[in-house]
């Protein structure tokens, strides 16, 4: 089982633990982003190895400041907020692909 871990950002002191999706197709990508233009993005490149990479973006993204569940063309991307101090401190992004395995339930 693949373990990644990373710390983003000066200021944001968790570490984040990510393990492999039991089924390797439902989750396309996760990205974690600071509010200090810091993203870190575990994706699947097209021989379904993982790929990690950590990045300094040319633009802040808004932090979320709560829990959101959006649908695009059949894809959900859930938003989590991460808050220190009660204060929303970077947001998890993932990508799921739910479109295939609507039928399942």
């Amino acid at each position: 089982m693949m373990q990644t871990t990373m710390q983003i950002g000066n200021g944001t002191r968790g570490v984040f633990v990510w393990r492999k999706c039991l089924n390797e197709n439902l989750i396309n990508y996760i990205n974690i982003f600071d509010n200090n233009y810091n993203v870190y993005r575990l994706l699947k490149d097209k021989v379904n190895n993982y790929v990690s990479d950590y990045y300094i973006s040319q633009r802040q993204e808004t932090l979320a400041k709560r829990d959101m569940l959006n649908e695009d063309n059949g894809r959900f991307l859930y938003t989590v907020p991460i808050f220190q101090d009660n204060e929303v401190m970077s947001n998890i992004i993932i990508n799921i692909n739910f479109e295939q395995y609507k039928n399942y339930f």
